[in-house]
């Protein structure tokens, strides 16, 4: 069976947010960032944040599982049982994916996307 499909406006939704976050983090630590001040610059109210996220770390983390997830399960393709050029649909893959996903990954890996332990 199928997973359920997630609503469109759910989508635009998360990712205005998404770049929002991205955009945001690019200008100042995490901890800097409000739910409020994120809400406000994507223009949706904040009940409709809260309907998704518990906070500004629980959004960050989600995120984070959601790229992980994705570029992970590019690299856990069985490679013992491909054509010989299927290396480069992967490696193909690999650039596609950091590719759109470059704002985020700057914001994720620069200064300002890292959190000290």
């Amino acid at each position: 069976m199928e997973p359920a499909k997630t609503d469109r406006r759910v989508r635009k939704t998360k990712a205005r947010l998404l770049e929002c976050l991205t955009a945001l983090m690019k200008e100042k630590d995490i901890k800097d960032i409000s739910v409020k001040e994120l809400s406000d610059l994507a223009d949706i109210n904040r009940g409709t944040f809260y309907l998704h996220y518990r906070d500004v770390y629980d959004m960050l983390n989600k995120v984070e599982d959601e790229l992980f997830a994705e570029f992970n399960e590019i690299l856990n393709r069985d490679f013992t049982i491909v054509p010989e050029d299927t290396i480069y649909t992967i490696l193909e893959d690999i650039f596609t994916f950091l590719y759109d996903n470059v704002q985020t990954a700057q914001a994720l890996m620069g200064l300002m996307g890292i959190s000290p332990l």
